[in-house]
């Protein structure tokens, strides 16, 4: 006779085969319980299938009490144990059930497998949250990616509000992920999140957003980045300008007074054309060219200033080529490329922009953003779409141009 009992403990079940009296085709070196103890276990078996835990837990204590037991009977005796402890909501009894049997050499590695995961879930309801945690991470480490267990690996430090843990376990997790090539779950990376929040890590934690909005299509972390990137007093004015217009590309609700403030930055930058580009997308919405007459006298004088920076820099292009080539200026080379790919010369702004780029400019991440900017506005989205997600390090630029990378991809359909 063969009984198997399968027992769920947070969407793991474990199965539990016991062989009474082997059925005839069992060879005889099969491990066999004795007729005393199967009996028993039997009985035992038939109150967990009525969901009586308390009684299978009753017929466990007296097959464990049988006389001249061997290490076979022992060993069922107490896969028993944590299927009517886990029945029973005695989730301590279960845990010391399950971890006996995490250290019986008779365990299989598959077995092994889903006890770890039970572990890891009855110590969570069990609110041991650093048993939960270990045996969590032991999990990952030793068996590999499982949704529910990476899942509880930073929830059991996030609830214990241990913040620092929760980032350990969390980079455990991105590892192990990576290497199994699995998505974190996105709970897991909010709670990283929140605690990078609660230990004052800015930085860290907008990194984090940035990775779930690269992996989960929510809203909500694109306009907590968007407000964080905002809300940010040191952010350089050539990325405030970036932001100023993902923020147009984005369909924000935008303000007159802001497209002027795009476009001084842009002649600013020494990029009039873009300045008059922006000036035309605002009149275009029907945002400027609207308004009382002084407002629109006001308008009218600040695009008539950018043309003439237009033709100005139109004008004054081959030179400003030769000077800034002369000069071995990177700004000069970023600035005159952008300008001149914008009037039409696309593949000989942005080589110019290259030539800059490679002669060491003081911020290299926003040169590349600009650069990457430059390819969009130029006609080369596809080109802007690869390299904005090329940012180098870390920080606000390299933030930037993967919202920006997101925001146009979602255009293209990407």
């Amino acid at each position: 006779m063969c009984v198997v009992s399968i027992l769920g403990v947070g969407g793991f079940p474990l199965i539990y085969p016991l062989g009474a009296q082997a059925e005839d085709n069992v060879s005889e070196e099969q491990p066999q319980l004795t007729p005393e103890v199967g009996k028993v276990l039997e009985y035992a078996q038939k109150a967990l299938e009525a969901k009586d835990g308390t009684q299978a837990l009753q017929y466990v204590m007296q097959a464990s009490q049988t006389p001249h037991t061997n290490a076979f009977d022992n060993y069922m005796i107490q896969r028993m144990r944590a299927a009517a402890c886990t029945e029973k909501e005695d989730l301590g009894c279960a845990m010391s059930a399950y971890d006996s049997l995490l250290g019986n050499s008779q365990t299989q590695p598959e077995e092994r497998k889903l006890m770890l995961a039970a572990v890891a879930t009855l110590a969570y309801r069990s609110n041991e949250y650093q048993k939960c945690e270990n045996t969590a991470l032991e999990y990952l480490h030793t068996v590999g990616y499982e949704a529910t267990v990476a899942s509880l690996s930073v929830q059991c430090p996030y609830v214990a509000e241990h913040w620092e843990d929760t980032i350990k376990a969390g980079e455990t997790l991105s590892a192990v992920a990576e290497k199994t090539q699995n998505k974190i779950p996105e709970a897991a990376l909010q709670m990283v999140a929140i605690a990078y929040g609660k230990l004052d890590k800015p930085q860290e934690e907008r990194q984090t957003y940035l990775k779930l909005a690269g992996l989960y299509p929510n809203p909500h972390y694109w306009d907590f980045l968007l407000h964080e990137f905002m809300a940010d007093q040191k952010l350089p004015q050539r990325l405030r300008f970036s932001l100023m217009r993902l923020r147009l590309e984005a369909g924000s609700e935008m303000t007159p007074q802001e497209f002027q403030d795009m476009a001084e930055l842009a002649v600013q930058m020494d990029v009039p054309s873009l300045a008059l580009k922006l000036l035309q997308i605002g009149s275009d919405k029907k945002i400027l060219g609207v308004g009382d007459s002084q407002e629109l006298e006001k308008q009218k004088r600040f695009k008539s200033f950018v043309e003439l920076q237009v033709y100005k820099a139109h004008r004054g292009i081959n030179e400003a080529i030769v000077q800034a080539r002369k000069a071995s200026s990177a700004g000069a080379m970023l600035s005159t490329g952008y300008e001149l790919a914008l009037e039409g010369h696309q593949d000989a702004g942005l080589t110019l922009m290259r030539e800059g780029m490679r002669n060491h400019p003081n911020y290299p991440d926003i040169a590349e953003l600009e650069y990457a900017m430059a390819e969009y506005d130029s006609g080369k989205k596809d080109s802007a779409i690869e390299d904005l997600g090329k940012i180098s390090g870390n920080g606000p630029a390299h933030g930037l141009g993967l919202l920006w990378q997101k925001q146009l991809q979602s255009q293209s359909g990407k």
